[in-house]
């Protein structure tokens, strides 16, 4: 029980002289709001901002910033849901297996993207029968707005679209056949 006892008085310690004392060092475990819809897909990083992506504690500006995923081209994350244009993300790894988050958390879905496969239409809704917008060619980079399911809202220029599984890829580093 001693080393029980030191530790407990030794963390708060190194925390304080380290700057890291009130913060949160547990961004996985942290509770979160419940996203207004599902999804479950894929998309990567596209941010541009050099400090990295950040990921909040919800939906919005307004919540605080857990953890800033570091910028890398070749990192994708899995997205579990959507409230407008913030996704609800699961995970963050690099292609070569490198976990980079373990969720839950919320990034701008505009700061997300994924190329078109083969010669898909944007259509109006995710429903196969929707209008059809807009046809894009072969790994077209997009903009992701928003998920449901495992079809992504996305943005090209000033147009913006659904999109179905199998339609995009979501890793920028290999060809997704």
């Amino acid at each position: 029980m001693k080393i029980n006892t030191t530790i407990q008085w030794i963390l708060p310690i190194v925390l304080l002289i380290t700057g890291l004392s009130g913060k949160n060092l547990y961004a996985k475990n942290k509770i979160v709001h419940s996203p207004k819809q599902n999804c479950d897909t894929s998309a990567f990083i596209t941010d541009p901002d050099p400090q990295g992506l950040n990921v909040r504690a919800g939906p919005g500006k307004n919540h605080s910033i857990m953890v800033k995923i570091p910028k890398n081209k070749a990192t994708t994350v899995d997205l579990g849901g959507a409230t407008g244009q913030w996704v609800f993300i699961k995970y963050a790894g690099l292609e070569s297996g490198i976990d980079v988050f373990q969720g839950p958390g919320w990034v701008y879905g505009p700061m997300l993207g994924v190329l078109s496969m083969g010669t898909p239409h944007l259509t109006q809704s995710p429903s196969p029968q929707s209008q059809k917008l807009l046809q894009l060619e072969d790994r077209v980079p997009l903009t992701v707005l928003s998920c449901q399911g495992k079809n992504l809202k996305v943005k090209k220029g000033r147009v913006s679209g659904w999109l179905r599984h199998g339609e995009y890829c979501s890793n920028p580093v290999n060809t997704c056949n």
